[in-house]
């Protein structure tokens, strides 16, 4: 994560909407725990560390929804986390329109 000043952490709202996969939820709030541990850890390196969610994403896990972004709307909808300033948001829960999430 030291070559890049914007890593990207993906999570996902499942991790808190009560979506009924124990794994899954566990390690989605493990990730957000992490990224601002992360952020902290790096922030004197001038690092921004962010957990973001791309929104409902049409994938195998939810057996195609018709609903969801395509994998290339969500990846498309997560590239400007990888080119934030030095101003930009550190140790957050973003969702694909920059909106902070609660944890």
């Amino acid at each position: 994560m030291r070559k890049s000043l914007a890593p990207v952490v993906q999570s996902h709202m499942a991790a808190r909407l009560g979506w009924p996969v124990v794994a899954y939820r566990a390690s989605k709030a493990a990730v957000n725990a992490y990224t601002i541990a992360l952020s902290q850890e790096l922030q004197s390196e001038g690092f921004r560390v962010n957990t973001t969610a791309p929104g409902l994403v049409s994938t195998k896990i939810n057996d195609f929804s018709e609903e969801g972004k395509s994998l290339k709307e969500g990846a498309l909808s997560l590239q400007r986390f990888t080119l934030l300033d030095k101003d930009g948001p550190t140790g957050k829960f973003l969702d694909w329109e920059e909106k902070e999430m609660p944890w």
